[in-house]
């Protein structure tokens, strides 16, 4: 029989400008239940430097990375050892970010490729573009932001659709699900679900609401990964499985 291990993808700490601290990410995620959490904050590994890639209680905290150029093209990816030149990645030419990172041993996921951003809430799209790009491990087929804004950029959106974001979901964006459908045509793509959470608040109709708060957050797209063994108690053996 295999194990199904429940994990996150894609959380900001107060390290590249999320609201919370890892220990807040690491706190939800324990009540909420979820095995494991990737921190991918923006061209910074200063969460692994600082000792919290690690158990916190019964959740195990991975630290990855973002690479996330101004234009579009974003990576996030996780790996064992320390990434070298992290800082420097969001300037190098997608290919080129992937190949040092594969290099390194690390795993690159495309980002949230077929961003839309939001014009109510001033965020810019940053879409992939670069689909010649060869070797990245896989795509986030379903971003939790990218699906929210699509539903409150309408006009009959409420103060209820931002309150309680969760409802408001419609699931991946059919031109994603295509193109990870095209890519499988041609090698094994891993498709996963990434929350991109910030623990936000934003301003609809003059008031201050909070969006994707961690705890919510963590409850909407998980992955499931199916494992021979349960996780370790080493979180460094736990990480490898992983």
């Amino acid at each position: 029989s295999l194990y199904d291990i429940r994990g996150v993808f894609h959380c900001h700490s107060t390290h590249s400008g999320g609201a919370g601290t890892v220990e807040d990410i690491a706190k939800a995620a324990n009540e909420v239940g979820i095995d494991f959490v990737v921190v991918n904050d923006s061209h910074t590994l200063k969460a692994r430097t600082e000792g919290q890639e690690k158990y916190h209680g019964s959740t195990l905290v991975i630290v990855g990375t973002e690479i996330a150029p101004e234009s579009g093209n974003r990576l996030i990816a996780l790996g064992d050892e320390a990434l070298q030149g992290v800082e420097g990645l969001g300037s190098k030419a997608p290919q080129e970010a992937i190949d040092e990172m594969v290099r390194q041993g690390w795993l690159p996921f495309v980002s949230d490729p077929d961003s839309q951003g939001s014009k109510r809430f001033g965020k810019p799209a940053k879409a992939w573009s670069d689909w010649n790009a060869q070797n990245y491990t896989g795509i986030a087929v379903w971003n939790l932001g990218t699906d929210w804004f699509a539903q409150v950029e309408r006009d009959t959106a409420t103060i209820a659709d931002h309150k309680e974001f969760e409802n408001a979901l419609a699931g991946p964006r059919t031109e994603t699900i295509k193109r990870w459908d095209a890519l499988l045509q041609k090698r094994k793509v891993v498709g996963i679900g990434e929350v991109d959470a910030y623990n936000w608040k934003l301003n609809f109709a003059g008031e201050s609401v909070q969006v994707f708060p961690y705890e919510t957050a963590l409850k909407t797209i998980t992955n499931h990964l199916l494992l021979p063994k349960p996780l370790d108690k080493n979180p460094n053996k736990a990480k490898r499985q992983i």
